[in-house]
């Protein structure tokens, strides 16, 4: 799934028009919303939302090394602190609806820096594919 998650976001071009005017509110995040979106729909698989842990593989796929890696993890430590569940061994892990996650007032849209650092990482994994497709061109033309 992670793997999948990657590949929706290196394609996010042409995703942008498929879900980014539900979410006009957090325009600043326009561009990686839809990619959040559409990989909560793939998370979720029927269960109505996705758990911390699914959120941290979507946040992650992105990530190009082991700094943007740790960096999410910190950062998906910070918000879900905030919002502390009580633990409890045998009890299934919460689940968080898109409205809980991407909405108005979702998690990821009151904290911020946490689509700062996915927007910024999301960008810096298009821009090496793109260098790398440019290579693979450049060599088959030279």
């Amino acid at each position: 799934m992670e793997f999948l998650c990657c590949v929706l976001a290196v394609h996010r071009p042409s995703m942008n028009s498929l879900t980014s005017g539900h979410y006009s509110y957090a325009k600043g995040y326009i561009q990686s919303i839809p990619i959040v979106v559409k990989n909560m729909d793939v998370f979720e698989n029927g269960r109505g939302g996705i758990n911390k842990h699914d959120l941290r593989k979507i946040l992650k796929a992105v990530s190009i090394s082991a700094e943007e890696r740790a960096i999410t993890d910190a950062h998906v430590d910070q918000i879900f602190e905030v919002i502390k569940v009580p633990f409890d061994r045998f009890s299934t892990p919460k689940i968080y609806t898109k409205e809980e996650i991407i909405g108005r007032t979702g998690l990821l849209v009151r904290n911020s820096f946490v689509l700062d650092e996915y927007q910024a990482q999301l960008v810096r994994l298009q821009e090496e594919v793109q260098h790398v497709k440019d290579m693979i061109k450049e060599k088959k033309t030279g």
